[in-house]
Formats: structure tokens, C-alpha cells, sequence
């Protein structure tokens, strides 16, 4: 059996494959993987595992993009404007076919000479549509995300998202019925993309690394995605010793470590000792080093994430599904603070469950910032039962249906 994987070209989109990638070396299956070879080599040996690396053009697509020359201000609006400019929306669609075009051009030939029996892909992987469309085997969507509702505008969560978040963080920003109006725009101009890139719509089975309580508006979405579960090991030789751990993961763009900053410095007055990691993004070290952190956070260019979480007390975080998954294993409450819709889901479910607090007010307000965190502090026993129940759910999940699903379904 032969496969290919496309992943997106982060380690923590990665990550949840590993299992699944060992098992079906296991078993002799020939494995074609796009992205993440840095990462990936050290779990997946063997003559059967191809990397290959993505061209120049897709890594520059996906690649962290921190610009220090911007202010807060113009960081926010360049973050936030394809939610409400039409015209900058536009031209992004037109680019991500463009590149998925691209794509088909450079390695249509060569896959059709490999002749996969399946294609599995990471759900951000947007570059691989056009290629997946015309090979005609079975696609498989693996989803290391939240999953987002089939239409937004149905969702109570992303008006609120829209309206407490983005309109109130950029000014310039539209409202909530014009940027309704702008979103249906977008999905015609999606559909009218497709057949102008003779993208064919494709058969595929939907997967996500998580559970339905860990899902926000779970009734909004595609009823046929298989929720998958999670689990990892316990961290050896952790104890919660009272820290905070804060991270907003592989920050991409400015806005998120402007983010980062602001939350540092609204953590002086916290009775703790605070370790802060900046994800490997150098360009946000240049940024925090110009400013003045408070005594007790430590700032890191990269941590031991799962020790990290193993000691800490609480996790302060975008919110972002792959650190979130390694909180709940290692019973680490959160604090929430999202800047895009995904991230905002996720704080809605932790919060439901009472695993987390959501910050969601824009622009970020310092005291909040800081009250929420003491409180969170102060009631972390009583959210570890939420956290307990959501890890729980995972692991059940992961039981019930993990890998041996996936492997009937290859199957």
C-alpha cells in the first residue's frame, strides 16, 4: 500500500500523525510525507518514509511573517482586514488557488507516477486541493485544529467573535451585517474560483484530534467528521510547583506577539514565577528584548512545552488546540486569550466545561489580564475538575476510536 500525506508545515499540525505514521510503517506501507521532515525524522525511521520537501513558494505561504517595523495599531489591521475588506479578502482567495495551481503544475506527474491508494492531508493544507482533485483516489482530511461551523453566519459564536474581538480591536472595521454581507460574497466568489481553477469538488472523510466537548457549536458542524480523541503519556518527574506557563505557540505574524506582550507585562503584580516561551520566533525575541518584562518572567526563545505544562499551575495561551490538548493531559487549567475564530472556539468550549477562562474583550486591558489570572490562581482546583473531565473525554475518544479507526478506514 502506498499513501501521501500533506501536512501543514508546523510541528504541532504534525504532531497527532505520529502515532498513525509509526503504525502503518509497522505494517510496510510506503509513505510519501510533504513538510515537517525537521520535526518528523526523529519519530519515523525506515526505508519506507520519503520526505519531501514543500517548494519555496508554499513555505512562503505558510512561513512566520513578524514585521517589526509596525505599529500595534497596523499590526491589528493587517491581521484583521481579510475579515472585512472585500478587496484584500479577494485577492487572497485568488492567491491560495493560484498557489494551489502552482502546486498541481510542479507534482501532478510525479504523484500519478507513485499512484497513491490514498491521500491524507492536514486540514490548512490549502495548497493540495486542485492536485487532490484530479488524482481521484481516496482523500482523507486529518484535522489537528477545532473544527469550524459549515456556515459561519449561523454561528452565535462567530458574530460574537466578530463584534467583541475584531470590531472592537480595529476601529476601521466594518459592521457585523456588512461583514455578514462580505462573508457571502466570499463563498460565492469561493465556488466561482473553483471551476475557474477546474478544481473538481472531491469525496473525503473528515477527522479531527479531538472530542465533541472540546468542540464549540459542535451541532454547526459537517455531521460526518469522525472526532477522533487524543491522548499522550504523562510527563516523568513533574510536580506543580505554583508557575505559570505562558505561550501563544509558533506566533506567525506581528499582531500575535504584540499579544504576547502586552499579556507579559500585565503579569507583574502575579505572586508567581512565570516562563514564557516566544516559540523559536526570533524575530519576537528582537521585539521583547526592546521592552522592559517584569522581574519574575522569564522569557524563552523556545521551552520544553510538555514539562513546562507538566509543572506549571496554569497555562495562559491563545488558545491554540495543540497546546491546549497537552494542558488537558497534564491537568493544567487555562487562560484564554484568542486573536483569530478557531482559538475563540476553543476558549468557548474550555470555558462551558469550566476547564478555562476566556478573555474576549478588545483591545486587551491590562487589569483584566491580570485579574483573570489571579482568579484563576486562586480556583485552580476546582478548574482541574473541568480539566480532568475534558482530558477524560479525550482519552475515551482516543480509546474508542484513534489510530484503529483510522487503520479500517485506510483499509
Amino acid at each position: 500500500m502506498k499513501i501521501v500525506f500533506f501536512t501543514f508545515p508546523y510541528a504541532g499540525h504534525a504532531a497527532p500523525n505520529i502515532p498513525l505514521f509509526q503504525e502503518l510503517l509497522k505494517r510496510k506501507v510506503k509513505l510519501i510525507i510533504f513538510g515537517s521532515e525537521i520535526y518528523l525524522k526523529k519519530y519515523l525511521i525506515g526505508d519506507n518514509v520519503v520526505f519531501e520537501p514543500y517548494p519555496q513558494y508554499i513555505t512562503d505561504a505558510c512561513k512566520i511573517n513578524t514585521d517589526l517595523s509596525l505599529t500595534p495599531e497596523e499590526a491589528a489591521v493587517a491581521y484583521y482586514s481579510y475579515y472585512y475588506d472585500e478587496d484584500r479578502s479577494r485577492r487572497r482567495e485568488y492567491l491560495m488557488a493560484d498557489i494551489a495551481n502552482h502546486f498541481y503544475i510542479d507534482y501532478y506527474e510525479k504523484l500519478k507516477e507513485f499512484n497513491p491508494d490514498s491521500i491524507m492531508y492536514d486540514y490548512n493544507a490549502f495548497f493540495t486541493k486542485k492536485i487532490m482533485s484530479k488524482l481521484k483516489v481516496k482523500c482523507m482530511e486529518l484535522n489537528s485544529n477545532t473544527c469550524e461551523p459549515e456556515s459561519l453566519i449561523k454561528s452565535k459564536s462567530w458574530k460574537s467573535f466578530i463584534s467583541n474581538i475584531v470590531a472592537n480591536q480595529v476601529k476601521e472595521s466594518s459592521s457585523l451585517d456588512e461583514i455578514i454581507t462580505m462573508n457571502r460574497k466570499m463563498h460565492r466568489l469561493y465556488k466561482k474560483i473553483l471551476y475557474q481553477y477546474e478544481i473538481d469538488d472531491i469525496e473525503k472523510n473528515y477527522f479531527a484530534y479531538h472530542c465533541p466537548e472540546l468542540q464549540n457549536e459542535v451541532e454547526l458542524v459537517n455531521p460526518s467528521n469522525i472526532y477522533l480523541g487524543f491522548n499522550l503519556p504523562k510527563v516523568p518527574n513533574c510536580e506543580k510547583d505554583g508557575s505559570i506557563y505562558v505561550s501563544r505557540g509558533t506566533m506567525s505574524d506581528t499582531f500575535g506577539v504584540q499579544t504576547l506582550l502586552k499579556t507579559l507585562k500585565s503579569l507583574g503584580n502575579i505572586d508567581a514565577k512565570i516562563i514564557a516561551s516566544l516559540g523559536n520566533n526570533k524575530a519576537a525575541q528582537a521585539i521583547i528584548n526592546e521592552e522592559v518584562c517584569p522581574d519574575n518572567v522569564k522569557v524563552n526563545l523556545y521551552t520544553d512545552q510538555l514539562k513546562c505544562l507538566g509543572n506549571a499551575s496554569i497555562f495562559v495561551t491563545h488558545g491554540g488546540i495543540t497546546g491546549v490538548r497537552e494542558s488537558l493531559m497534564n491537568m493544567t487549567p487555562m487562560v484564554v486569550i484568542p486573536v483569530n475564530f478557531n482559538d475563540y472556539q476553543v476558549g468557548k468550549a474550555l470555558e462551558k466545561v469550566h476547564a478555562g477562562i476566556l478573555i474576549e474583550k478588545y483591545p486587551l486591558d491590562k487589569n483584566e489580564i491580570e485579574e483573570k489570572v489571579n482568579y484563576m490562581m486562586a480556583h485552580v482546583n476546582e478548574y482541574r475538575d473541568g480539566v480532568n473531565y475534558i482530558a477524560e473525554k479525550l482519552r475515551l475518544r482516543w480509546d474508542e476510536f484513534g489510530v484503529n479507526y483510522l487503520l479500517k478506514e485506510i483499509y
